[in-house]
Parts: structure tokens; sequence; C-alpha cells
């Protein structure tokens, strides 16, 4: 985390007064106002094979746009139990939707430096199963947890034009998350279930968006 988060503040504070400085030479060539645009984003730096959203970007004066998406991931892994070793399966899936809103620092080399917030709320489901033959009664443990999570994050990111009205960004996210729900645990002699809650700080994520203006 703290490697993404030095980077992206790095590149933050070096382009910042660049594209300060572009925006006071050419004010009028810049503007985010009556312009609408999907987002497809993508966070291929986490681990989970399938994690991103869609979503629309509106913006609503020079510098400033509202965002709204519909965020998503689902991670599954499995290996089966043999005479020898154990055996393990692990589903973790989420869906949410998330509010925000980017301010952008104009631009200058087709580069848009930005920061904002942004808020996720989303459910969360957890399942995890481990089998030990070797253990007399074929010992296992299967654990599941579901959540409702909230999530505010600082957004500080870059919007990269590639060709007109077709723009990448990369993006760095960082905030905590509130989640309550419940867990329950069992295996061959042992059964338990009970809520749930608790506060993560230092949540992160890195995402490319693709951003598309009509």
């Amino acid at each position: 985390m703290k490697k993404w988060f030095c980077l992206y503040c790095f590149l933050f504070l070096a382009f910042f007064p660049l594209a300060s400085e572009g925006a006071e030479e050419k004010p009028d060539e810049y503007t985010l106002k009556g312009k609408t645009a999907i987002l497809f984003n993508f966070n291929g730096l986490n681990p989970s094979p399938y994690e991103g959203g869609i979503g629309i970007k509106k913006g609503i004066s020079k510098s400033t746009a509202l965002i709204v998406s519909l965020q998503f991931s689902y991670y599954k892994d499995k290996e089966e139990v043999t005479n020898e070793l154990s055996g393990f399966e692990y589903r973790n899936s989420s869906m949410g939707i998330m509010f925000g809103f980017e301010n952008h620092f104009g631009q200058i080399k087709s580069i848009s430096p930005y920061w904002g917030l942004s808020l996720l709320f989303g459910q969360e489901k957890y399942y995890s199963k481990y089998t030990d033959p070797l253990d007399l009664g074929d010992y296992y443990s299967i654990t599941e947890q579901r959540a409702l999570f909230l999530n505010p994050m600082l957004l500080l990111g870059f919007e990269i034009k590639i060709i007109d009205n077709v723009h990448l960004a990369g993006q760095y996210a960082l905030g905590f998350e509130y989640a309550f729900g419940t867990y329950e645990r069992e295996t061959p002699t042992f059964s338990a279930k009970q809520d749930l809650k608790a506060t993560i700080a230092g949540v992160d994520t890195s995402s490319l968006i693709l951003t598309i203006y009509f």
C-alpha cells in the first residue's frame, strides 16, 4: 500500500503545478461542464481476477464532475483433497454502488490530474472450507461471512487523453471500511454463529478507468 500511495503522491505533486499553469494560460480549452461519460473501471493491480465496475460521470462545472457507478468483485479458488494432501475451497464476492466526485486541475499535454471523494455502499459474501483427510473423522472447517459495508475513500488520479472523447485514468483510493453482518463457523464437533462488526483502516485500491465521453 505504501509503495503505491507514495508513487501517486509523487506524480500528483509533480504534475499539479504544470496542470494548474496550463489551465491558467488557456482557460477556455479544458472544461468538464456539460460533458457526460461512461466509465469502465478495472482494478487490475489487485489480486482478485474479477474486480471492477461500470458507471457514469457528469460534469457540473469546468473542473468538477459527479460519478455514480456499480462496483463488483468475485474470486474463487479450489484445491481437491487427496489421500495425502488437504483440500480447500474459497469464494469471495461483493457488489455495491458508489457515489463520488472528481475535481480536476486543468489539462496540459493531454494529462489532467485530479482529486476526489467517494462513498461505496455494498454487500460482501465470504465462504471457505478446509478438509484434512489425514485426521480421524475426516476433519473439515467451514467459515461463512455475510456483511454490509460502507467505504469512504480519498481519490488521487490522472486522466490521460488517448484520442478524442476516449481517456484513460490511473487512480489510487485510500480510506477505511465499516462492516456489519454475521459470521458462522462449523466443524464436525462445533458450530457457532455470531454478529460481526468491524472497522478497517488503511483500505486502498489502484484502478485503471476507461472513460468514453459522448
